[in-house]
């Protein structure tokens, strides 16, 4: 009888080896692919908790300026959680593009707190990186963004609020997205600072006015893109006094943000406009 009983526990033994190490990753981060995201397949933390998503806005906030990230800058990322009566918090976050291709890198300075997973194309807490103050729990990185013509990327999370009873029920499971716009490169924009180069109205309805100044007379090539790179239309304008008034009309255009880029002699100028339905 002895024997049957230890040879029951020898075999359970892998079996609960099994359960441990399936609830470890929870623990320890995440298994990857779990932020709720169009590449994840919509996979959050309730695959493994038995919990309702719930969706947040503002959990996630940046240093990126209001006009969209520069290509290849690095910004400071932070994911913030709160829920009241809550000690413990995981979490896992990515970048996607349209489609679902994630984008961008992301580097960890504190990786007792933080890891990367699911390929380096995203970030999870670590066991040391779970402890909530008085319910509420933040994380803090770095993104570098992607080369330039990617246009609009998404940032999305999921975050396990948890109720710490060593189960997978009774926790509170969130998540939470924003988007963030590409932003026209530092040229572009000092180029519109010191007036050389004035897009207006910005939104437009029928038409948009380009006032250039300071260029001598010739002609330019105009190109109107979407933020896809998708050439929409194309034209040749005269240019004839320094300080030139173009009208583009841009009533056939579907509502949406648009290039429009200049090109001539000495000239190699861009501005961004906003087109909104009637």
């Amino acid at each position: 009888m002895k024997d049957r009983i230890t040879t029951i526990g020898l075999l359970a033994l892998p079996i609960l080896g099994l359960l441990f190490m399936s609830y470890m990753p929870r623990v320890t981060g995440s298994p990857g692919g779990k932020t709720g995201s169009p590449g994840d397949e919509g996979s959050t933390c309730n695959q493994c908790h038995s919990s309702t998503v719930k969706a947040k806005e503002g959990w996630i906030s940046s240093d990126i300026p209001e006009e969209g990230y520069i290509a290849g800058e690095t910004y400071t990322i932070t994911l913030s959680a709160q829920q009241a009566g809550i000690t413990r918090f995981g979490f896992e976050l990515t970048t996607e593009k349209a489609g679902g291709d994630k984008i961008g890198s992301f580097d960890i300075e504190d990786n007792t707190q933080m890891q990367l997973v699911n390929n380096s194309a995203a970030v999870t807490h670590t066991s040391s990186g779970i402890a909530a103050t008085d319910g509420a729990r933040s994380w803090s990185f770095k993104w570098t963004a992607p080369v330039a013509g990617t246009g609009e990327v998404s940032f999305y999370a999921a975050i396990n609020a948890a109720n710490a009873d060593g189960g997978t029920s009774g926790d509170a499971i969130f998540t939470t997205e924003v988007q963030i716009d590409e932003q026209i490169d530092n040229s572009i924009e000092l180029f519109i600072l010191e007036g050389w180069l004035k897009v207006y109205p910005n939104p437009a309805i029928d038409r948009v006015f380009v006032h250039m100044n300071g260029l001598t007379p010739q002609s330019l090539e105009f190109n109107v893109y979407d933020l896809q790179g998708q050439l929409i239309k194309s034209d040749m304008i005269e240019i004839s006094a320094a300080n030139s008034v173009i009208s583009i009309p841009v009533e056939d255009l579907p509502t949406g943000n648009y290039i429009v880029h200049f090109e001539g002699l000495g000239v190699n100028l861009k501005g961004k406009f906003l087109v909104v339905g009637r």
